[in-house]
């Protein structure tokens, strides 16, 4: 009988241990999130995983939004929440992005539940898996949907645009250093017309921050170029582009040097479905074709995992009723989408 008992408890353990683990004392569970949009992902290379938090999800009769954390470990495809003490409010439109540098992630604003725009700075260290916030004595004001990348020859994440209720779309250019925990408006004298959900990522090629599309007055089809070594924008022109939209999923493969694009909104209510990618050596856009693709969707995160030429998507929103929480990837050199999750 007891031998029966002690078989029993330790199979009700493995059972356990398959299902929720202790890391740095903070409890985590193997689970997958919840369907959102509009969450910040980054990938963390001081731990080689992705990081993710907040988000919002919306259905015909209700919304909501999200103040969790989750960690995305490509080798085994494996998500796992994380339950830090400390951390953001629930929130979705923010903006993430990470500092090689510092080891740090850098979030910034977002919109709440109550509809308030928000104006705060956190940090997040993936390897004691701990948010704290901080208080810059200058800032951004309180945004959502923000354009925001790292420059590591800057040293700086940067900053773009965004919106809220009161002030509309906004066009100014903020650098944060982390050394200093300050915010700096850049304020260059020209630069592109207020937006947002146009997305950026850095261009090691050209050494510059590289933003396509976005929502102005109208939704645009311009590709813009940030210089930080000379704190200028400039406007790329060129034939074949993708068509205007915004809330698209954008990222910069390293092994293949492309940035690629996925998706987005047109403004008509349902998500967009095409996969383009844009050279910079040649300065051209071209429309790939692959055999499958995630379904049409926008507000999605998109996300490069260095060195090994494989992109991860996230969920999205496929139109003002469906959010999705499926997870993707893409690789350039096959041009194929794989569901993982």
């Amino acid at each position: 009988m007891r031998k029966k008992i002690k078989i029993l408890i330790i199979s009700l353990s493995i059972l356990i241990a398959s299902s929720i683990s202790i890391t740095f004392g903070i409890l985590f569970s193997i689970n997958t999130p919840s369907a959102r949009y509009g969450c910040g992902l980054v990938y963390d290379e001081s731990v080689n995983k992705l990081i993710l938090f907040g988000g919002g999800f919306q259905d015909s009769s209700s919304y909501t939004y999200y103040g969790d954390t989750w960690i995305y470990d490509p080798i085994p495809n494996l998500w796992s929440e994380i339950f830090p003490q400390q951390h953001p409010t629930a929130r979705s439109s923010h903006s993430m992005a990470y500092d090689p540098i510092a080891q740090k992630i850098i979030l910034f604003g977002g919109i709440d539940i109550n509809d308030n725009w928000i104006d705060d700075t956190w940090i997040f260290d993936s390897r004691t898996q701990v948010w704290t916030q901080i208080y810059p004595d200058n800032h951004p004001s309180y945004r959502g949907s923000a354009s925001i990348f790292y420059d590591p020859q800057a040293q700086k994440v940067i900053l773009f645009g965004g919106y809220r209720s009161i002030g509309g779309h906004l066009d100014d250019t903020w650098a944060f250093d982390y050394s200093t925990n300050n915010w700096t408006n850049l304020n260059p004298s020209i630069r592109p017309t207020g937006r947002y959900g146009a997305p950026m990522v850095y261009d090691p090629i050209n050494q510059r921050g590289f933003m396509f599309g976005g929502r102005t007055s109208s939704i645009t089809d311009e590709t813009w170029v940030y210089y930080y070594s000379n704190n200028t924008w400039a406007e790329l022109t060129m034939l074949t582009k993708p068509p205007n939209r915004y809330w698209e999923s954008l990222t910069y493969d390293d092994t293949v040097q492309r940035i690629i694009l996925f998706g987005g909104s047109d403004g008509t209510g349902e998500g967009l479905d095409d996969t383009w990618t844009y050279n910079p050596f040649t300065n051209q856009w071209t429309q790939e074709l692959p055999s499958s693709s995630p379904v049409n969707r926008l507000f999605a995160s998109f996300v490069n995992i260095p060195g090994t030429g494989k992109s991860i998507l996230f969920g999205g929103s496929r139109d003002v009723n469906t959010c999705l929480g499926d997870t993707w990837s893409y690789i350039y050199n096959s041009n194929g989408w794989n569901k993982l999750k």
